[in-house]
């Protein structure tokens, strides 16, 4: 759905879907999963750094240079922020079927969990 909403997508819709379906949420994301996971930095090495680095530019960079640019293209242009909103919403939902829908294909190949009862 991004490259839909990049091809055939306005201005509005592309920045509302990558400034709101990632570069706002990404951060905090990837903070979550460094912290609930507590992934030791010797044994992922790259993947830590991966992590960190995007949470440095999305939250130090390309979050803000984003949210600059909504706020000067949709200055006194209602039509273009109700755009954007929608375009928001529709990336976000899409984030969320997508890690639902991998949450789902890893349950079905996870062992059961035994539940502990005798």
């Amino acid at each position: 759905r991004t490259f839909d909403t990049v091809t055939n997508g306005n201005l509005y819709q592309v920045l509302g879907s990558f400034f709101f379906g990632r570069e706002h949420i990404i951060p905090r994301m990837f903070e979550g999963l460094l912290h609930e996971w507590h992934i030791d930095e010797k044994e992922a090495p790259m993947f830590v750094y991966y992590l960190r680095r995007h949470i440095e530019l999305d939250g130090d960079s390309h979050g803000p240079a984003a949210n600059a640019i909504i706020k000067q293209v949709t200055r006194d242009k209602p039509n273009a922020l109700r755009q954007l909103y929608l375009a928001a919403l529709d990336a976000m939902n899409d984030r969320i079927e997508l890690w639902d829908g991998l949450n789902l294909a890893i349950s079905k190949h996870r062992p059961a969990r035994s539940s502990g009862r005798v």
